[in-house]
Parts: structure tokens; sequence; C-alpha cells
């Protein structure tokens, strides 16, 4: 319904619309078929050429110029007395136009069109193909309507798509020798032989694609080849005119017993990309294809396994404790050739099935529902951790086959994450190139570890206190990351411990995991021991020499301090340096050592000093990575009273008990070995 005159003018404009592009594609078909070579073409250097070749992998650009005059005239009359409904619209040489309306009109009417151009213009077109191999010979004639380019093409080969007229690069052949088989067992495979073979025109090796069509597989048939699902399809590359033989299997799906024509196509897989993106069932080009159809044995009875499901999950909060129960159900009790219901498991995908639970059809026909509960012993020392296939069988008595249901794959993971080797770094040392990292057994559910609920823990071992930390974790393994800079952990012992922590099923460790370390990852380093322990007299010098090594990948500046001054009001690092005592004489006070290179370095007490104990440390700094010690101790002590006594000139003698404190103090007490 509507305004009548409204109406009529609508399905004037779409006539109109459709009969000037019946018009215009009658036109088009006209002029390429009346298109004549002309050598009006500028290719660069070749002006007067109409035939062009060219291969893949380069680009060919061509142009000319016109001008001259070209007319086209368009006459369009309809008469037309109907009622539409629904859509107007057409097709021609695979262009098309549709319009919707629903009215009744009688219309008449004629239009003539006529459009001339005299204009000097340039026309030009590019070729090009990025499928090296290919090769084209092809004539450029004009259409003497609008001017354009016409392309014939004269020969060639072409690959990726194949292109009309040219030879083939691609093409396969497939061939089963056999395209039926019969009376198969139902928990036996149908095994086909097939020839995969590479007829290329062009005598080149190439690939091609064994897939099959989902749509004539509708009921769930398992399509092997050689092992491979050919659901996803399996690439073969193949000599020129030869054949490869393959062994194609087919196991039956979950239900039905009869697969009729279950399609293979062998296609080059660009080819088959092509054909997809075009859609609306489009076969691939040079492709082939093979109809295979089983006929499986059935049973006296089904089975099936109703719970648990696919995918199926025992952890260490197994409700059931080491019972796993599973629902049969879909057996016939009435039928005579029945003998039992077994459950039956092994290894995922793997090894020979085992017997679970045999439920005998007496019991069965004593209950009084349509299904079985079989309680399964998954006990550890039974059934270790692992994943596991499930099926029931209704065994049957006779020719007729058992009745075996699909598989129904699950897991059993009961046991926390275990530290695989040991935490790192494993010799107790963090190096420069060392990580703070645990690695485990399985995957762990990272998402789960909270820093904030105290999950994971980082401090300094001599002082109790925390440090600040990032952690990353990923699959099975947990990194931790000081997040300070280095030079405030190195030389020092640190304890990491993960006191929370489970895996992808919710299997959390019992107790917690602790490991120490020492901080050494400062390149430069001292070579030899310390200056200590040294004993010489008062009136006697000292002086020795020590190595720093860079251990390093890169130059590195360090500097000779006494020690850091941390108080409240010190400057700030690297600043805060202390001086080392008047009394060390040591040289060089800085330097830059190169990768692998040393430096010598002179330690000496300064001339002339009186006994004494003489104690320092001298610190190696990097600004950022740490200070390096080097403890000095060394004491210069008085040479022992020479007594020359003899007892006999006496008369008298007494002994006499007494300590010798050396620095006599409250809360220093004298330790030492030496005799005075």
């Amino acid at each position: 319904t509507g305004d009548p005159i409204e109406d009529a003018d609508a399905i004037s404009s779409a006539q109109d619309g459709l009969d000037y592009w019946r018009d215009l594609m009658t036109k088009d078909s006209i002029a390429i078929s009346d298109a004549q070579a002309e050598t009006i073409w500028d290719f660069g250097n070749e002006e007067n050429v109409t035939s062009i070749s060219f291969d893949a992998g380069a680009s060919y650009e061509y142009s000319y110029a016109t001008g001259k005059n070209f007319s086209n005239t368009s006459e369009i009359a309809f008469e037309n007395a109907t009622t539409v409904f629904g859509a107007l619209g057409a097709t021609i040489n695979d262009f098309g136009l549709e319009y919707g309306y629903s009215n009744s009109q009688n219309t008449e009417s004629s239009e003539s069109t006529t459009n001339e151009e005299s204009t000097g213009e340039t026309m030009g077109f590019v070729l090009d193909d990025d499928d090296p191999g290919d090769g084209f010979s092809m004539t450029v004639k004009r259409d003497p309507l609008w001017g354009m380019p016409v392309f014939v093409v004269n020969g060639g080969q072409s690959s990726c798509p194949w292109e009309a007229g040219t030879v083939k690069r691609q093409l396969a052949s497939l061939t089963a020798t056999e395209s039926l088989i019969e009376d198969v067992p139902p928990d036996e495979p149908a095994v086909f032989s097939l020839l995969l073979g590479n007829s290329s025109q062009t005598g080149e090796v190439q690939a091609y694609t064994l897939s099959v069509l989902s749509e004539t597989n509708p009921h769930g048939a398992v399509v092997l080849a050689s092992g491979d699902n050919l659901a996803g399809g399996v690439t073969y590359e193949i000599e020129p005119g030869t054949q490869v033989e393959v062994s194609v299997s087919i196991y039956r799906g979950p239900q039905e017993y009869d697969y009729d024509d279950i399609t293979l196509q062998f296609a080059p897989p660009c080819e088959d990309d092509i054909a997809g993106a075009i859609g609306s069932g489009t076969e691939p080009q040079n492709s082939a294809f093979a109809g295979l159809s089983v006929h499986f044995q059935k049973p006296c009875s089904e089975s099936n396994i109703f719970s648990p499901e696919q995918g199926w999950l025992v952890t260490s909060d197994h409700d059931d404790g080491d019972t796993l129960v599973v629902t049969i159900n879909d057996y016939d009790i009435n039928n005579d050739d029945l003998e039992s219901v077994d459950l039956q498991y092994r290894a995922a995908g793997v090894g020979p099935w085992y017997n679970a639970v045999s439920i005998d059809k007496d019991s069965l026909t004593s209950l009084t529902s349509a299904y079985v509960l079989v309680r399964w012993n998954i006990s550890p020392n039974i059934v270790p951790d692992g994943e596991y296939d499930l099926r029931s069988v209704a065994k049957c008595i006779g020719d007729a086959p058992d009745g075996v249901s699909a598989t129904v794959t699950g897991l059993i993971d009961r046991n926390a994450p275990v530290v695989f080797g040991l935490p790192e770094p494993v010799d107790g040392i963090l190096g420069p190139d060392d990580l703070i990292r645990v690695t485990f057994d399985e995957y762990i559910a990272c998402e789960e570890i909270s820093v904030g609920n105290g999950d994971i823990l980082f401090v300094n071992t001599v002082t109790g206190n925390p440090v600040d930390f990032t952690h990353t974790c990923g699959e099975n393994m947990v990194t931790i990351e000081p997040n300070v800079s280095n030079h405030y952990i190195e030389n020092q012992t640190f304890r990491a411990t993960i006191g929370a922590l489970s895996d992808l099923f919710g299997n959390s460790i019992s107790e917690p995991i602790v490991w120490e370390f020492f901080v050494n990852r400062n390149p430069i380093e001292w070579v030899g021991t310390n200056v200590s322990n040294i004993v010489i007299y008062v009136e006697e010098e000292y002086s020795t020499t020590r190595q720093l090594m860079n251990n390093g990948g890169s130059n590195r500046s360090w500097y000779m301090h006494g020690g850091r001054d941390i108080s409240a009001t010190a400057p700030e690092y690297p600043g805060n340096t202390l001086d080392l005592p008047s009394w060390l004489n040591y040289s060089p006070n800085e330097g830059t050592l190169t990768p692998g290179s040393s430096q010598d370095v002179s330690i000496a007490l300064n001339e002339g000093l009186n006994f004494g104990e003489y104690q320092a440390t001298m610190f190696a700094g990097v600004n950022g990575l740490g200070d390096e010690p080097m403890i000095i101790d060394i004491r210069k002590i008085c040479h022992e009273p020479e007594w020359d006594i003899n007892p006999s000139d006496y008369q008298y003698s007494m002994n006499i008990t007494g300590l010798l404190r050396t620095r006599p103090s409250p809360v220093v007490i004298d330790t030492s070995s030496d005799v005075y």
C-alpha cells in the first residue's frame, strides 16, 4: 500500500536502472568480442607491439595516449503491465542488480542517450604476478566502444590461482584402492589405501593437502592419515609424475555404525584458500576427490558413559577420596546376548585396556534404574596420577560384537607442585647472570599467588628486614627480582620463601619452599685474600699488593673509600663515602677496568708507625653495583724482654700469679694468643 503516484515513480526508476544495467553489460560483451589489436601501445622502447610475455617476480607498466572520438548511444524502451511482489533483479556476466517492492502498475516508456567523447588521454595497465614460476603470453587489444584494453591469453603457466588458457603447474590426483569396507568391528578402524599423485603439467615438485570435507561427515567419524587427523588437513610434497601411498583409517563416531560417502579432498593449499574465500561450495581448482564408505558391525547392545563427562578431573580435594563414581547407561537389559557391562581404563591414547569393574547381567537386572553406578578404585598404589581414557563395554555372547562406548578422557592429579632440581642460584651465590628462581614439575596457578598475603617473602638474613621485590610467574617457574639498586644488597645474604602455591588444579604445597644465597653481582672483585693477621715488630715496615679484576662484559670504573655514611644527615649515594685512615698508604685511588682486565693495588702502612693494631676495611666502589671490601688487620708489636737471671745468685725467691690486660675495659677482653 501507499501513494500510487510515488509507487509508480519508484517502479519506473528501478526498471530504468535495471534496463540500463542490462544494456551496459550487453555492450560490454560486444565490445570485448569486437576488440581489435592496434599498434598504439607505448611499451618503453618497443612502441609497435601488441603481444606481451612476462614472468612472475617482476612488475610491468604500460600506457598509451589517444585522441580519437568515441560515440556511445543507449536507447531503452519497455512496456510493463504486472504486479510486482518481493524483488526485481537480473544478473548478466556475473554482475547483478536487485530492487524489492510490491505494487501493480502499467507503464510504457522509451529513452535514448548518446555520449560522445573527443579528448586526449592516457590509459595504462600493470602486469604483475607474485607466484615465482608463473609466466604468461597475451595479446592486448582495444575495444571500439570505450577504447579500453582487452587482454587475450595466448598461453603460459600459472598457479594460485590457475588461469584458464595456461598450463597447470599444480594438478592433484587421488585414487582409493577400494571405496567401501563392510563388517568392521565397532572398536576397530576401517583402513583404506590411497594413492596421492602429483600430475603437474610443468614437471614441478608440488605440495598438496589431504583433508576430509566436514559436510560429508555429519556423524563425526574420526578420519586419520598415518595417525594425523584429516579434519585439519595433512600436507604432502610429491615429486612430479609420481604417487605416494597413504593409509587412511576411519574410526566409528559416537553413535552411528554406517558412514557413506565420506569425501576426501586432495588440493593445492593455495587453491583451497581461494575457494574458501569465494565460498558458496566452490571447489578448489586442480584438486581431486575420493568418496569412502564404512559399515561397522552392530553389537547386541549399546553402552554409554553418562558421567563423568569429557575432561573429568580428580584432585586432592576429590569428594569421594580414592573412588571415582562412573554412571553407565544405554545398555539393553532385555537382549538375550548381553552378558555384562564393564568399565575399562587405559593411559590416555596408548596401551591396552584394563577392566576396572564388571557388572554381570543378573546384577543389572536387579536394578530398578536404567543405569548403573560403578565405583572405580583409584587408590594411588593402583592408579597413579596421570591422564586416563575411560570406556564402557556391553559384553555380548555369540557372534555379536561388544558394544563399546565413546572414550571419555580425564586427569587424575592429586599431587602438589614439586621443585624440579634445586632453587636458583643453585650454588648459593647470586652472580651477575644468575636468577632467583624456582622451577616446578608442572604448571602452576600464577594468578593465585598473592604477595600481599605473604605468599612470597624476601628478607635480609642478618637484619631480618624485608626487601622490596617484584616477581614473575609463567608456566612452571617463579622468578624473584629485588626492586632496589644492587649496591644496597651486594655482599649480603638473603632468604627467599614461597609459602603458598598451587598447580592449575588446586593442589597446594604443604610446606613452604625456603632457600638462601649470597649476592655477588658486582663484576669488580678482589683477587687474593684479605690483608689480615699480619704481625710485625715495631721497627719493621709492611707493604703488599692485591689485584682488582673486572669479570664483567663492559668497562667498569672504580674508586677507593673507607665505607658509607648511612646517617640521616649523610649526603646522597654515591657521595656518602667515608675516608680511609691516614696511616694507610694505597695506590691507585681510582681507575677503569676493561672486560677481563686487572689492576695491581699496593697496600702499605706509613713508615715509622709505633706499635699498635691497625685495622680498617678498604672498599673498591662501583656506582650502582656495590662496594667490594678488603679487610686490613696489621699489628706492630714490641720485642719481648731479654731477661738473663741466675736464680742461684739470690738467697730468696717467690712466685707471683697475675692477670695481664693489654686493654683493660669492662667491655673489651683481649683474646689474642700473643706472648708477652
